[in-house]
């Protein structure tokens, strides 16, 4: 069976037959459903996919509404936007309202995009760097993170939970919930997502 169910809004017809059948191939994937966005919200919410990826780039409207209109249907779905160019308004408007949890530049190969969406399939974020570069830089502030919390952020962006980053650094929960507070405060940001294209951006991770 199938572990990953993909859901596709593409205007184009002949990008979005290819990039259906180029996930199908893919093992970790059955691509449940692929629409244009005159019907594609009604679709996804019946097809109840694990990620949906909607390209920007001929959409109509914005697509952080056209993402929270699928949540409505789908509140478990991931989102992940496809685009030309980088978009950082669309990245820290989608990140800041929890509607985005990834974001990737049409000139990635094959490997890069399937191997993203498994990521975001996971509960990991995945930002193109060339698009994660375009965002408001926050350097000063990484400056300000201690070396265990440097630690903790590069795992944060990797998608690990508190537990499994107490695992891994052998530390209990309660103190890395303590670590994870302390880089909130000193990134200014308030999730974990947001602390995650942090470190992509300036390559803590």
């Amino acid at each position: 069976m199938f572990g990953i169910r993909v859901a596709l809004l593409v205007e184009q017809t002949l990008f979005r037959k290819a990039l259906s059948m180029l996930l199908d191939r893919d093992g970790r994937f059955a691509v449940v459903c692929d629409c244009a966005q005159s019907d594609g919200v009604s679709k996804i919410s019946l097809a109840r996919p694990d990620v949906v990826l909607i390209d920007v780039d001929f959409l109509t409207g914005d697509p952080i509404d056209t993402a929270r209109a699928i949540k409505v249907g789908c509140p478990d779905a991931k989102i992940c936007l496809l685009a030309l160019e980088p978009r950082s308004d669309l990245i820290e408007r989608g990140v800041n309202t929890k509607m985005i949890d990834g974001f990737i530049l049409k000139d990635v190969g094959m490997w890069e995009l399937s191997g993203a969406l498994a990521a975001i399939s996971q509960g990991r974020t995945f930002v193109s760097p060339s698009a994660a570069a375009m965002l408001p830089s926050r350097v000063e502030k990484s400056s300000q993170l201690s070396e265990r919390e440097l630690e903790v952020v590069r795992l944060i962006a990797l998608g690990l939970s508190n537990k499994e980053i107490s695992s891994r650094l052998y530390l209990s929960q309660k103190t890395i919930k303590n670590h994870v507070s302390r880089i909130f405060v000193k990134l200014d940001v308030c999730a974990r997502t947001q602390a995650a294209i942090h470190a992509i951006k300036h390559g803590i991770a």
